[in-house]
């Protein structure tokens, strides 16, 4: 592989990364917010 091929790489894992970790924080985050809304009402 050539350099800019490493960077792509590279550049794509953390891309995926970044989307990977913001899905699992916004399926962690919307269990409190059902339960703060049942606990409201």
């Amino acid at each position: 592989m050539k350099k800019p091929d490493v960077l792509l790489f590279l550049a794509i894992v953390v891309a995926l990364g970044s989307a990977i970790t913001g899905m699992a924080s916004e399926e962690r985050k919307s269990p409190t917010v059902l339960a703060s809304e049942y606990s409201i009402r």
